[in-house]
């Protein structure tokens, strides 16, 4: 296991046939823990095309933080002077991520 000065190591293949993000994630039985930044692999000079799929999830995810934030919610408290244009934000975030569901989903078509 993994501690100060002892690194944990892991060595993995991944066959892609087109241009991609990866990251590695840590989850155990309470849920997500720790999660790496991106690293994007271009194939053929093609950008990297989410899936709606993915897009899907992340409209789902800040749905949570617009829910998690607003009075009431676990993280109100967070927000006592920022809320409305921090939710704002969420939501401009949220507007992109639907239009880039959508997109996916034309392409896959």
């Amino acid at each position: 296991s993994a501690g100060p000065g002892r690194p944990a190591l892991l060595q993995t293949s991944v066959d892609l046939n087109e241009s991609s993000r990866i990251c590695a994630r840590r989850v155990d039985v309470k849920g997500h823990q720790v999660h790496t930044g991106a690293v994007y692999v271009t194939i053929g000079h093609a950008p990297v095309r989410a899936s709606s799929g993915d897009a899907d999830y992340f409209v789902r995810f800040i749905d949570n933080l617009l829910h998690q934030t607003s009075p009431g919610g676990a993280w109100s408290s967070f927000f006592p002077h920022e809320r409305d244009a921090t939710q704002a934000r969420y939501r401009r975030a949220k507007a992109i991520y639907e239009r880039i569901a959508a997109e996916a989903r034309a392409q896959a078509h």
